[in-house]
């Protein structure tokens, strides 16, 4: 099968963005399907700095070619209208893979949610994703809150999947320390780690989650609290640390490769994350805990999506032992192998 297979943000250097499209890509390729790759470098250095010239010269490369389907990873979003029309005109199937909830981010106040731009742009998004579901062959999501938001916005879910992110590494090649956790020693000590972003993505439950961390720390007499921090933005992490007490327990790690980051992390004892929204994120880091067979830190809404998602993963005990099987469930190529079906003939 001929697939164009368009991903803006697609290489390495383009962060945690870039993995959901390139293990999709390999497992594509791996079936002996030949992919046509449209990514923000693919074109000259002119569209790589002004989107228009890009999504031009897009929109005449999909006319022009010969692809049995086309798979389009969103955001970004403005060159959605681009490849709506060139489908149209070239009876192209296509597959809609929305990492983000477009209308949903600029209805919760991303800008000032109270001006009449952001409502006409409110207008604008939530009439795209219509007209996009309309028009696709299939429209992904990656959260259970998205496809519940989308299947309301959208009064259907006939062409609506939920595909979650996952970990993107093989959990055999990661090192693990063979000291036991049930030592004397050992059970004094407690290690977290926290891959990428932390109080910038919710700050009144990252001030929560250290909080309650150090509450644990001193009614369970631990000696040892050590929380490194791995491509995490110094400020404002470092103010609610030192708000809590916790500064002297915290390492800041630099940006790192994503396998030199889940190395580190595989060292610790449970993993540390927030998420913006617990209604509608599940986030990345996550699935790179449950890929390491560590708890994740409970610091979450009881009721919410998130929780109810991450239920069997979730604790507050360094001990817990994880399901290999539910591990295993959770590597990206797992969570997209059952819906290759639409995108490759061979699939089963």
């Amino acid at each position: 099968m001929n697939i164009a297979f368009i991903a803006y943000y697609f290489s390495e250097t383009d962060g945690v963005g870039s993995l959901r499209s390139r293990c999709l890509a390999k497992l594509l390729e791996q079936r002996d399907n030949h992919l046509y790759y449209f990514t923000k470098d693919s074109f000259v250095p002119l569209a790589a700095r002004f989107g228009f010239i890009w999504n031009l010269i897009l929109f005449y490369h999909l006319l022009k070619l010969n692809a049995g389907k086309v798979y389009v990873s969103c955001g970004p979003f403005l060159h959605l209208p681009f490849i709506l029309l060139a489908c149209q005109l070239s009876r192209k199937q296509f597959i809609c893979d929305f990492r983000d909830p477009l209308s949903f981010n600029i209805r919760r106040g991303y800008g000032n949610p109270n001006s009449k731009i952001n409502s006409v742009k409110l207008l604008i998004a939530e009439w795209l994703e219509k007209l996009t579901y309309k028009l696709c062959y299939r429209f992904w999501v990656c959260t259970p809150g998205m496809y519940q938001l989308y299947a309301n916005l959208f009064k259907d879910n006939t062409k609506l999947d939920m595909i979650t992110n996952g970990y993107d590494f093989d959990p055999k090649i990661i090192e693990k320390f063979t000291i036991s956790n049930n030592s004397p020693a050992e059970l004094k000590k407690l290690h977290l780690v926290c891959l990428g972003r932390f109080a910038e993505e919710n700050p009144t439950t990252a001030r929560k989650a250290l909080t309650q961390l150090k509450e644990f720390y001193l009614k369970n007499g631990l000696n040892s609290l050590v929380i490194d921090f791995i491509g995490t933005p110094v400020s404002p992490t470092c103010e609610l640390l030192r708000e809590a007490g916790l500064e002297k327990c915290s390492v800041f790690h630099p940006k790192m490769s994503y396998l030199e980051a889940v190395k580190i992390a595989a060292k610790a004892d449970m993993g540390l994350c927030v998420v913006r929204d617990e209604e509608f994120e599940l986030g990345t880091k996550a699935f790179d805990y449950i890929g390491l067979g560590l708890p994740i830190y409970n610091c979450f809404q009881n009721d919410s999506n998130f929780s109810m998602f991450f239920s069997e993963f979730l604790s507050r005990d360094k001990h817990k032992i994880l399901n290999p099987d539910l591990i295993k469930k959770y590597s990206r190529s797992s969570c997209f192998k059952k819906n290759l079906i639409w995108l490759d003939e061979k699939a089963n």
